[in-house]
């Protein structure tokens, strides 16, 4: 059974942002793109660009409304609002959709911070070479954590990565990790940590 993200816990979640570079608002448009290990190998994907901000998810849903199950979302982007990365994640799997790492002449192969926990949404994942899949703490957009806020946060993460099939482990590179920095994962860490499913099918129960 679906469930919805504790309100209370949303609404905290919603004055958070992780740290990453100013950047253009998250894009979305459609390419045809290949990808070794998925059939067909070269197939109409939706390339998401950009940060990640509050608007960001209703935009997806509106302009992946008519694209198959089983579409592939090759996401580049270097992070933005925590919530808004979780909520395109459940939007991502809501739509039965898959994710991997994209690029374009104007942003790189990266998925970092805000944008970790959007692809963890894909029904199935993967990475590609030369990609970057990395996290580092989140942060108040303006003002400091306390720490019993902090502990609900991290309780919500760990919820969701249970939602979407991820190891919650995950959370440990996270939060070992200064929002000023970021840590990459390896392509074994990272399907050990069942990021990376090697485009096998993740069947995950809804707890968030």
């Amino acid at each position: 059974m679906r469930k919805a993200p504790n309100p209370l816990q949303v609404a905290l979640l919603a004055s958070l942002a992780c740290f990453g570079a100013q950047a253009w608002g998250m894009s979305f448009e459609r390419q045809d793109r290949c990808l070794d290990g998925i059939t067909p190998r070269c197939q109409p994907m939706i390339l998401a660009t950009g940060q990640i901000d509050k608007d960001s998810p209703k935009q997806f849903r509106s302009f992946a409304q008519n694209f198959p199950r089983g579409t592939w979302v090759a996401v580049s982007s270097p992070g933005g609002n925590l919530v808004g990365g979780m909520q395109l994640g459940l939007a991502i799997r809501e739509l039965g959709f898959n994710t991997t790492i994209g690029n374009s002449d104007y942003s790189p192969p990266d998925c970092l911070s805000a944008c970790a926990y959007a692809f963890a949404g894909g029904v199935s994942r993967k990475l590609t070479p030369g990609s970057r899949y990395g996290l580092h703490q989140f942060r108040g957009s303006d003002q400091a954590i306390n720490a019993e806020d902090t502990q609900k946060i991290s309780t919500t993460l760990a919820k969701y990565l249970d939602a979407m099939g991820v190891d919650r482990r995950l959370l440990d590179y996270a939060q070992m990790t200064t929002s000023d920095k970021v840590t990459v994962l390896t392509l074994t860490q990272a399907q050990l940590l069942k990021v990376d499913t090697a485009g096998q099918t993740s069947y995950a129960r809804w707890k968030v």
